[in-house]
């Protein structure tokens, strides 16, 4: 199924982001991990068999989306504002949240902050990154105050595009998706490959993100500040994470914050659950998202 591309603007930034199904089925909103795009859900959401509306952003700097401009920064936080836009945009009140990775700490924030409207949260490697700690504020921020003097993002928008380093087609991105990821079929490695680039001004394809996101964040990922995420979900929460993935620190802990949670682990699968088993991820969907049950699957183990 071909997505449906729209665009909407916050605070003149115009942001993108892609629909399948009718606006009358019940809303699922698929939110992407750091540095990559709204349409890496794709080979998932084709092998859905239940009707949804599935909305999926290209956050800000992502995908199709436009980048910060002249002195302009990323922050954690306009993900939050971004996505509630796009939300009004749509005019979709009631909704459930898949997220992975960057997109599964946008996910449980987004949640937190509008628990009344979410019916059902599913986290793929969600939880977070490794906890910051807070003495180690100086250190971070001198880290973070000397990568945006590198030369490849220090510049304009219009220079910032123009240093991204050029791959020969999208075969060859394709084959640096499977290189960072073995497990990726190579057929789905080129569909990704095919949305997550653009031409490059003399030739070749380039990554459709911003280099500006490659610089080390100013905000810390807090323990306290993530719990009161965590606590305020009082809808179900499913959160998956792969056999062969990147599990943070203190995983059970993380997930004794949350009221009302499954968790399951997803054999054959790393960090990108939703690449690497499209399959899995669609009847997961359908199943906890659609149904509020957990499937039976022979490569996910609950509990």
């Amino acid at each position: 199924m071909t997505p449906v591309r729209g665009d909407y603007h916050v605070r003149g930034m115009r942001l993108a982001y892609h629909t399948w199904g009718a606006p009358t089925s019940p809303a699922v909103l698929v939110l992407h991990g750091f540095m990559d795009h709204g349409r890496a859900y794709a080979p998932a959401i084709d092998l859905l068999e239940r009707d949804f509306f599935v909305i999926a952003p290209d956050l800000r700097g992502h995908g199709l989306s436009e980048w910060v401009g002249d002195g302009g920064y990323y922050h954690f936080y306009d993900y939050f504002f971004d996505v509630g836009a796009l939300l009004r945009e749509l005019e979709v009140e009631r909704f459930s949240i898949v997220g992975h990775s960057m997109g599964g700490s946008v996910s449980t924030g987004f949640a937190a902050l509008n628990a009344a409207r979410v019916e059902r949260v599913m986290l793929l490697e969600g939880m977070g990154p490794p906890f910051s700690k807070l003495e180690d504020t100086v250190t971070r921020l001198v880290q973070w105050s000397e990568a945006l003097q590198w030369d490849r993002v220090s510049g304009d928008v219009a220079s910032r595009r123009a240093k991204r380093r050029a791959m020969k087609d999208e075969e060859d991105a394709a084959s640096k998706l499977r290189g960072m990821n073995p497990r990726l079929d190579p057929e789905i490695a080129l569909r990704l490959a095919s949305t997550f680039t653009e031409p490059a001004p003399d030739g070749g394809v380039v990554w459709c993100y911003d280099p500006l996101h490659r610089t080390p964040a100013a905000k810390p990922f807090v323990e306290e500040e993530a719990r009161a995420y965590w606590s305020a979900l009082t809808m179900p929460v499913l959160s998956l994470y792969g056999e062969h993935g990147w599990a943070p620190d203190r995983l059970d802990d993380r997930h004794a914050a949350v009221a009302d949670l499954r968790t399951g682990t997803v054999r054959g699968a790393g960090h990108n659950i939703h690449h690497d088993k499209p399959a899995t991820v669609a009847r997961l969907i359908d199943g906890f998202i659609g149904e509020g049950v957990l499937p039976d699957l022979e490569d996910v183990t609950y509990g």
